[in-house]
């Protein structure tokens, strides 16, 4: 009776479940990306469910980037006409990239993405093994450069939650008017200018009709054959769509009851922060900076980039907290007193620390809620894909300031830190929005397995439209545009015919009568 009660109250004091499910993470090999999936694998394995992640084998310090509680799942890479994503030639390639050296290849960043998936779905032993483990969930990536990773739920016969931070509504058959919702492409806020309106309205309809991201075909007729564009079999697939951004950053839109918005996926209060790292900034009484590119950008900047930030910091009081995780080409000679280089950071926690005062960022869209959410205001350093457009809606509701990496000056950043950290607009905004973040019913985390659950539980017929059901055309009433053509067409034609024969006659009429 005692054991009974143990277990019942263990139980109810971690919110399990009665039953356990086994789900399965599948995303872009890329560790921002990978973190805010675990994030919500994470939420989920506190519920009593088993949660896997399916990773690279040749992944590097993957046994450290898996949370714990989450059980990881390899693949063997064998056939690789790309550089993956955390290659030292994909690294090169991007930093060649954000300094201008040579053009974005989009169409490359979606191979090097789908030979991941190539790889996942050609391993025999990774697919006896995930087979074998009879999962009842995928939650997968739905990263526009990678849209593969959905393959494994049409693969295992089980259905799949899309969660990501770049949506485009029509493809979930959501109401979305481009006129007052931008695309992530562009740095326009919901107030758009007429010529604004008109390209954001051509390059969402582009967009939609016309699937950029349909690369390797072949793998899809390979292993789901009943699709015929990767947009399809996750229309097919996705009883749930879980996205990582809201209108605290973008703005207002509609959503469906299975279109699910989780900002802050990767916000938590702060943590203890490591002994070193928290003596650190206990004593940083005039203030502290956070500086970080990210996990992407190993910061392969050039020496005369870094230099400026040297020179900038090394005329400020605040003491400087700068992730230095990359290949240098020469590192400057002279690092000011006040500068402390990490090769890593417990990012949310010293966000979260009493004493940071400002973040500097390549406007990510986890980190920008990471910093809204400890009320902490930011100067942003775009540097590639939906950074541009992050950095114009941060500095659009007011959260900080916009800088180019290319072109700015130490005196520069000096002047826009001064700005931010003297001018009361940027933390009265930032803390506003922490209020706000702070204030839901249920952290992000939650939520989205609160969500995942109810789909297990319930399915999701009751919160899908049925314009799911409708292809584009009948979506966008174009048939009934159609139709109300014709027949105001015919109508007029008919009125028209009337109306001359009519004239006719009493003309006819009249000639008679004066005849007579």
């Amino acid at each position: 009776m005692l054991l009974s009660l143990f277990i019942s109250s263990v139980v109810f004091l971690r919110g399990h479940l009665v039953t356990s499910e086994r789900i399965l993470l599948a995303g872009v090999h890329v560790p921002s990306h990978l973190q805010q999936l675990q994030e919500v694998g994470e939420a989920l394995d506190k519920r009593g469910h088993s949660v896997y992640i399916v990773i690279d084998e040749d992944f590097p310090n993957r046994e450290k980037l898996v949370k714990p509680g989450i059980t990881a799942v390899t693949f063997h890479s064998t056939d690789i006409h790309f550089p993956r994503y955390w290659s030292e030639t994909a690294t090169h390639g991007l930093m060649s990239m954000i300094l201008g050296k040579e053009a974005q290849s989009v169409i490359l960043s979606m191979q090097m993405g789908m030979q991941d998936c190539s790889n996942m779905m050609q391993d025999d032993v990774f697919m006896s093994k995930v087979t074998a483990l009879k999962f009842d969930l995928l939650i997968f990536d739905g990263f526009f450069y990678c849209p593969c990773n959905v393959i494994l739920a049409s693969r295992l016969s089980i259905p799949a939650v899309f969660v990501s931070c770049s949506f485009l509504g029509w493809n979930a058959r959501v109401s979305i008017n481009p006129a007052v919702t931008p695309l992530v492409i562009f740095d326009y806020s919901d107030r758009m200018t007429f010529l604004q309106r008109l390209v954001n309205i051509v390059v969402y309809v582009g967009s939609t009709v016309y699937k950029v991201n349909e690369h390797n075909t072949t793998l899809l007729q390979k292993f789901a054959p009943g699709a015929t564009s990767w947009t399809e079999l996750q229309q097919q697939t996705t009883v749930l769509y879980i996205i990582t951004r809201d209108h605290l950053l973008e703005w207002p839109e509609p959503q469906m009851p299975n279109v699910i918005r989780i900002p802050g996926v990767t916000t938590r209060p702060a943590g203890e922060l490591p002994r070193q790292l928290k003596e650190l900034m206990d004593a940083a009484s005039d203030g502290a900076i956070v500086l970080s590119f990210g996990g992407t950008v190993s910061a392969q900047f050039p020496t005369e980039v870094i230099s400026k930030f040297f020179n900038a910091f090394s005329q400020l009081k605040q003491t400087v907290i700068f992730k230095m995780n990359g290949t240098y080409v020469t590192m400057p000679i002279n690092i000011p007193r006040n500068v402390h280089l990490l090769s890593w950071l417990p990012q949310n926690d010293l966000l979260g620390h009493p004493n940071t005062v400002l973040f500097i960022t390549h406007c990510g869209n986890n980190g920008q809620y990471e910093s809204l959410y400890h009320g902490v205001p930011m100067i942003g350093f775009p540097l590639f894909a939906e950074q541009s457009h992050n950095a114009f809606r941060m500095v659009d509701h007011g959260y900080g300031l916009r800088m180019n990496i290319l072109k700015f000056a130490a005196d520069e950043l000096v002047n826009n830190i001064h700005k931010v950290l003297n001018e009361k607009s940027f933390k009265m905004a930032t803390q506003k929005a922490s209020d706000i973040l702070k204030s839901q019913p249920m952290t992000a985390q939650d939520t989205a397995a609160y969500w995942v659950d109810h789909v297990l539980k319930h399915g999701s017929e009751h919160l899908q439209t049925g314009a799911m059901d409708m292809s584009l055309y009948q979506f966008f009433m174009l048939d009934i545009l159609l139709f109300v053509l014709v027949v105001s067409f015919l109508s007029g034609y008919v009125l028209k015919t009337i109306f001359t024969v009519v004239c006719r006659k009493c003309l006819r009429k009249q000639t008679k009568q004066k005849q007579l």
